[in-house]
């Protein structure tokens, strides 16, 4: 049954949301971070699902990965509203 559709698109990787750098205080009295040297930069990827905002942690080796994918969202998205908006002038016309 995995026969393949000649219709079928390429599976790609599309994530929404933005790339944040944030960095940490971990609240021990004698830390370096008490004296403002905080731990970090974490990397976490942000975005709305169901009306919520959403977070999760990106492993500094995965940073390339995600802000790709993240951009190859963008893209579609733009494409999306561009067509939307051909599609409106052409069934206003």
């Amino acid at each position: 049954m995995n026969e393949k559709n000649e219709f079928s698109l390429p599976k790609t990787d599309f994530l929404k949301g933005s790339l944040h750098v944030e960095t940490k205080r971990c609240g021990k009295p004698n830390c370096r971070c008490a004296r403002g040297y905080l731990h970090g930069p974490f990397f976490y990827r942000r975005w709305r699902q169901g009306g919520r905002q959403k977070k999760a942690y990106v492993r500094q080796e995965n940073v390339a990965e995600t802000l790709s994918a993240i951009a190859r969202r963008q893209a579609m998205d733009r494409e999306v509203a561009t067509i939307r908006k051909q599609l409106r002038r052409s069934i206003e016309a």
